[in-house]
């Protein structure tokens, strides 16, 4: 679960202050992380 979290952390980090675009691979892996954590909160 932290390793998803951090996933998208980085993304935000990245997108927010990185001059450097996200690429869609990195999109891709953020919404499946995402989605992982969002099954995980509602199975708990």
């Amino acid at each position: 679960m932290a390793r998803r979290l951090k996933i998208l952390l980085d993304l935000k980090t990245r997108s927010g202050y990185s001059p450097h675009l996200t690429s869609s691979t990195d999109q891709k892996l953020a919404g499946r992380a995402a989605a992982a954590l969002v099954a995980r909160a509602a199975a708990t």
